[in-house]
Formats: structure tokens, sequence, C-alpha cells
């Protein structure tokens, strides 16, 4: 259960009284407060140049975090005088950047540093922490003098990102980078379309999602268990769903347990009229998946972004954190609604029940109203 928890700035289990959004909401800024006077300062801020001309940022996985990084990227260059930001990351990043005006050059992080030839006045690593090799690898081998954000050398900073107080991902992007950050910029992700989008996007929907009517797409959950939906809860949800629209399910089945696919297999059994994508698209192929449907339902992993990128109406489940916080004010727009669970436990915020631990499922997830579901999707859905 520690190993669960090890990211936090804290990590108590908070009694059943304390667990209500506003009053994380109010720990969160405070502690927000604190850092910025004390740690944050000593361990983000102190080396940031006034200036720098050629920047390279750093993100390898998680596609929702790339996602929302390039929502900053011009604050960069104009904080720091930029006339240079590439971007190095996985290669299913470069795939998405490449046509993206605001990086210069998208570069695999594998090609680091023998394929690399230029030499940077300031790197800014997001990838905060050391699940994966290849980012590990590509820092240490950057100038530790020139690096903003984790070094990943021992005894200098394998503390600091407890500092990055709150709930919000890309509000500590900005604190690294030190630029300001604004309740709206989730909403502003725009994915680059390139010459040959809508030719192949079109000619995708006809070898794939031909149908009378635009499907209701409909996202398998991701790889943290804290934030997906059970089975069961999915089965419940597309039984509804499909009572009124054709609905197609996308996404990765290797990002659920072995337990969860046996009993997703169950499942797509139960539904022949399903359109099944998952395993079966490319990241591109993902993308023109759900900007061609009516609407996306998903919880809290990359295609909720994606959705954001290219103007799919969005249907977004959270459990443990609380929405509203991590995406801005998606309840107000026209075309993103923010559904959580009737439990006095919502919006956690990763504090979470030991039943929960015990059994690898968050059980707010599972208190999701369905009817509240079906009625967001049809508010969005168009005919």
């Amino acid at each position: 259960m520690r190993e669960s928890r090890k990211h936090e700035h804290i990590a108590p289990l908070w009694p059943r009284w304390l667990r209500s959004p506003a009053l994380f909401s109010l720990y969160d800024s405070i502690m927000d407060r604190w850092h910025n006077m004390d740690e944050l300062r000593r361990f983000s801020r102190r080396e940031l140049p006034e200036k720098a001309s050629k920047i390279l940022v750093v993100r390898d996985r998680g596609f929702g975090d790339i996602l929302q990084l390039t929502t900053i990227l011009d604050s960069i260059r104009t904080r720091f005088f930029a006339t240079r930001l590439d971007f190095l990351t996985s290669p299913q990043g470069v795939d998405v950047l490449a046509g993206d005006r605001r990086v210069d050059r998208a570069i695999p992080i594998a090609d680091y540093p023998d394929g690399v030839e230029d030499d940077y006045d300031l790197y800014i690593n997001f990838h905060i922490f050391p699940n994966s090799a290849e980012a590990v690898r590509a820092v240490k081998a950057m100038p530790e003098n020139k690096i903003v954000g984790r070094t990943f050398r021992e005894g200098r900073d394998e503390k600091w990102y407890e500092h990055l107080a709150g709930s919000c991902w890309l509000r500590k992007y900005c604190r690294i980078a030190d630029v300001e950050f604004t309740p709206d910029l989730p909403l502003k992700i725009n994915i680059a379309r390139d010459g040959e989008w809508e030719a192949s996007r079109k000619s995708f929907v006809r070898e794939n999602m031909e149908s009378e009517q635009p499907y209701v797409a409909v996202c398998l959950g991701g790889l943290d268990w804290r934030r997906n939906y059970a089975i069961s809860f999915l089965d419940s949800m597309i039984t509804e769903l499909e009572k009124h629209w054709p609905v197609l399910l996308v996404g990765l089945k290797s990002d659920r347990g072995e337990a969860e696919r046996e009993e997703l297999s169950r499942m797509l059994k139960n539904h022949p009229q399903l359109l099944d994508l998952t395993d079966r698209l490319s990241l591109r192929e993902l993308l023109y998946a759900i900007e061609s449907s009516s609407a996306l339902v998903t919880c809290d992993t990359g295609p909720l972004h994606m959705a954001i990128g290219v103007g799919t109406p969005l249907v977004a489940i959270f459990g443990h954190t609380p929405g509203t916080q991590l995406l801005g004010p998606l309840k107000t727009s026209d075309k993103h609604a923010v559904i959580t669970p009737t439990t006095g436990c919502k919006g956690c915020g990763f504090r979470f029940r030991e039943s929960c631990f015990e059994s690898k499922r968050a059980e707010c997830m599972e208190r999701i109203d369905i009817a509240e579901v079906v009625c967001e999707v049809r508010r969005f859905y168009r005919a």
C-alpha cells in the first residue's frame, strides 16, 4: 500500500468525515502556498536563467501529459526569449507533434544524445518520475547545470517532486518552467493537422466506421487502476448507450490486468453490435476515430485530452480526482461534461480507502450514475 502512495506529497488515509472535495481543495491550496514560498523555489526555480535561445523539452511517456504540455510551449518561448524549441519524446509523441508549429523539431527519445547535434541553452525535464528508462538515460546525458526539473542524479533531487503540490499536473509543469497557469489551459489543447489529415480520416471512416448513425466512442481505460472504471461498470454503461446509439470501444487491453482482460473477453461476447477497435489502432487512427465520433465517454486517461484536441464532445468520468480542478471549467462548457460519483469519498485525491488498495479497484468509480452518462451523451449527440 505504501508503494501505491509514494507519489503523494502526503499519504494519510483521511477519516471519512474529512473526505470532502472542498477540504481537499483547501488543503492543496495551503500546501501550494507553503511550497511556493520555500521548497519549490529551492528545487525548481533557483537555476532558471533569464534567457535561453535554444530549449529542449523532455517528456517521454504519458500521451495526455504530452498533449497538455503543448498548451504552454508558446509561454515557455516567451518566458525565455527562445528562438528554437525542440521536444524530446516517445515515437507516438513524435508522430503527433511533427506538424505542430509550436515545436521546431520533435525528436525520438531513443536518438538522444547520439542523434542530436544541437547544444541547448536550457533543458526542461517534465518527466517527473523515473518510470521510463529512456527518459532517465537521456536526462543523465544532459549537462546538469542546464537542466530545469528533475535531473535523476542521486542525492540532489530524489524528493523535489514532492514539493509540486496540487492535483493538476499541468499546474505542476507550469511551476517547473516558471510560466503562468490559468484554469482554462487544459481546454486549449489543439492537435496539429497536416495536409493529408482530412483525406486520411475519411478513408479510415469508410474502412472502419461505416454506420447509418454516428458512433459514440467509449474508452476502455488506462494503465492506472485508480482512474479506471470496472469492467462490470463498462458492461452496464455500454448496454445503456447501445439502446440509443451505435457504440465503438477504443483503448488497449494490455492496460488492464489479466483477470480484467478475461472479464472483458466475456463482456464483448454479450455485445455483438459493439464495434471493438481495441488493440487495432495506431495513435493517428485513434485520433481519427475520436474526431469522427459524436461523443467520447472516458475516464481520466490519454483519449480524454485527444478529444479536447480534436474538438469532439467529451463526457469525462472522474472518481478520486476532482475533475473540474484538473480540467478547468468543463462543467460549464457546451462540449464537455464532468461526471463524478454519488459517494462521500469522491475527489479524494489518491487518499483511498483500505478496501480500494486491497482490491485494486477504485470503489468511487463503481458509483457513477450511468443514467447521467446517457443524459450527457444525449445532450452532445449529433445525428
